[in-house]
């Protein structure tokens, strides 16, 4: 089995656009996959966890943390602190 025989290439396409999602993209993969429901349905749990990612990496990154380490740390003082 290869990517020709089971994959779908989508060029490189915003999934959203200002905060809009792009329904031609979603269309495109509906009909080129065989469970469209099921392949559409995971994608809301898939983005939410990518852009949560997103989040935690600009807030280390604004308050000069390096890693999730550092995060925790600052969590458990605190904690410990209240």
């Amino acid at each position: 089995m290869n990517v020709f025989e089971e994959g779908l290439f989508i060029p490189l396409v915003k999934l959203y656009d200002g905060g809009v999602l792009n329904q031609s993209v979603i269309d495109l993969i509906r009909w080129n996959v065989r469970t469209p429901d099921e392949v559409v349905e995971t994608f809301g749990p898939r983005l939410q966890r990518i852009m949560s990612c997103e989040k935690i990496c600009q807030m280390l990154k604004d308050s000069g943390m390096e890693s999730l380490d550092d995060l925790a740390d600052q969590v458990i003082g605190r904690t410990e602190k209240a």
